[in-house]
């Protein structure tokens, strides 16, 4: 459930809790579990601006946008009283099963930054550091940690700018401070990827699933027109086989490939050696 920030908070101390009412109840009638995730970002409530938070504007698939600074004070202030109020409101639900944790990003959900070469220097000009963003990460962690204290936590690893520092950093300040309460999110997976692409991410991936947890969302599906990657069936089977082998078992599968019947076998193979190695571990 990806839901933008300021759809639930139109206005400074306004909360709107319809949407995920909404979707808890659908889930619910139909006795599954959901996550999620605050859509921030360019989906940041404009009146941060008038509040005094600073924003840089960019460009990203040819759609103008624009992101509070991470690390600018007002912003974090209210980003961390909006979670507060989130988990008040949320925090003892049983149906809420995943809290995907997000900060001011290109997309508002991944942890990286797709900037032109001029939108990026304004950005290091406007006081951007690792050890800035690396403390902006840590400050969403610890709010989502406390407004939501038995609710599991991940967050997406992506580089920041080619360098694997922050996720690194803010990644082991999240498995040695909420051990098997915090896990690592790929939102970018295929065999390809994990394999060539975003190697430090995976190391990170495969580290969580040891200590704690990881999860993870196709990077996309087989001939598809929704917009995203397109997979041929050979590298979805490869993503699939290589996310069982590390032990991971939270997939997100995009709805083209899962109400595509030529996929049948496929997914019901994956959904079979999922309970395979889950009886191995109870063995």
């Amino acid at each position: 459930m990806r839901i933008s920030w300021t759809d639930l908070n139109p206005q400074v101390g306004i909360y709107d809790w319809s949407y995920i009412d909404e979707q808890i109840e659908y889930a619910e009638a139909r006795g599954i579990k959901i996550t999620l995730a605050i859509m921030n970002g360019p989906y940041a409530p404009k009146w941060l601006a008038d509040e005094g938070a600073t924003f840089i504007d960019y460009v990203i698939r040819n759609d103008s946008r624009s992101l509070p600074l991470p690390w600018d004070d007002v912003y974090l202030s209210y980003y961390k009283e909006f979670i507060a109020a989130l988990g008040e409101h949320y925090k003892d639900s049983n149906t809420i099963a995943l809290i995907h944790m997000t900060n001011a990003t290109t997309n508002g959900f991944e942890m990286q930054y797709n900037f032109s070469t001029e939108t990026e220097a304004e950005f290091q000009s406007a006081g951007y550091s690792e050890s800035a963003l690396i403390d902006s990460w840590k400050g969403v962690v610890d709010a989502f940690a406390t407004a939501f204290p038995t609710t599991p936590i991940d967050l997406e690893v992506h580089p920041v700018f080619f360098s694997d520092e922050v996720p690194y950093e803010v990644v082991d300040y999240g498995l040695k401070t909420y051990g098997k309460r915090f896990g690592v999110f790929a939102a970018w997976w295929s065999e390809h990827n994990a394999l060539n692409v975003y190697t430090g991410a995976y190391s990170l991936i495969q580290r969580a699933q040891q200590e704690s947890f990881a999860s993870l969302q196709m990077v996309g599906a087989v001939n598809n027109d929704i917009g995203s990657s397109s997979l041929t069936t050979d590298e979805l089977t490869a993503a699939l086989e290589l996310a069982i082998s590390n032990g991971i078992y939270y997939i997100e599968v995009w709805n083209a490939d899962l109400i595509n019947s030529d996929l049948d076998v496929l997914i019901l193979e994956h959904d079979t050696a999922i309970e395979n190695y889950k009886a191995s571990l109870a063995e």
